[in-house]
């Protein structure tokens, strides 16, 4: 079938990227609606010559979609049983459907039109993949299963990936550091830290993140995973009251 085009005479813009039903361009939509175009296509109808012309046309394109089987424009799919002015199978005019929108989406936000995925290594291109997104799919199957999870969660242990990553606190170094600085106590409830439980361990802020608290040594403190689940994002009051509540071990001997 011939491309669709604007049918407001004197205008040829094609309409490939708009819905089915649209006969007019969006420049052209837009004039019409101010200049009422739309009502002066109201009293061309009404006039006998123009009505037969239109229903040659109407036979035309009926006889060109009866003749032969059409195919979609993008795979080999039979749409012969779809509509005189559909281009696309089902599945291919909703995929058309999203990158329409994520096109407009990267323009509207600003996106870079070739993206790559984040995951160290890979560089696969997500530029067909919506905004919101930084892997791509394969990494992203990975990173949901228990072996990627493990994976990840060993790699964040690693200090060249955090440094790399601009996340280079804490490790597992770190962690003993903090803990040898609180003598080998919860930071809250100053109760001994169990050697066969250091998986368990938290690394929690004493300033929460919600109140301003950054992701440093000085603001982080070794924690039973009870005591940091009580403490949460609280924090209010002064600041010597607040340390004396949840980073006890900051005031001195103990």
């Amino acid at each position: 079938m011939a491309e669709r085009r604007c049918g407001r005479p004197g205008c040829r813009r094609s309409i490939e990227d708009r819905h089915g039903n649209a006969e007019l361009c969006e420049e052209c939509l837009a004039e019409s609606r101010r200049s009422g175009w739309r009502g002066r296509q109201r009293w061309r109808r009404r006039d006998p010559e123009w009505k037969e012309k239109e229903k040659v046309r109407r036979r035309a394109r009926r006889a060109a979609a009866r003749a032969g089987t059409r195919t979609c424009a993008d795979c080999p799919a039979d749409i012969s049983g779809r509509g005189p002015r559909a281009k696309r199978c089902e599945d291919c005019q909703k995929r058309r459907k999203r990158e329409v929108a994520r096109e407009a989406y990267r323009k509207k936000v600003g996106l870079p039109e070739d993206r790559t995925c984040e995951t160290e290594g890979c560089g696969r291109s997500i530029s067909h993949r919506h905004g919101n997104t930084n892997h791509c799919e394969e990494c992203r199957a990975l990173r949901r299963t228990k072996q990627g999870r493990m994976y990840m969660a060993n790699l964040r242990q690693d200090p060249a990936y955090r440094h790399r990553n601009r996340e280079n606190w804490p490790c597992r170094k770190h962690l003993v550091e903090l803990l040898v600085e609180q003598r080998g106590r919860c930071g809250i409830c100053l109760e001994p830290m169990e050697a066969d439980r250091i998986d368990s361990w938290v690394v929690g802020r004493i300033r929460p993140e919600s109140a301003g608290g950054e992701r440093v040594r000085e603001n982080c403190q070794v924690v039973h995973p009870e005591c940091s689940s009580r403490k949460g994002a609280s924090w209010e009051g002064s600041m010597e009251a607040q340390v004396a509540r949840w980073a006890r071990w900051k005031l001195g001997p103990y």
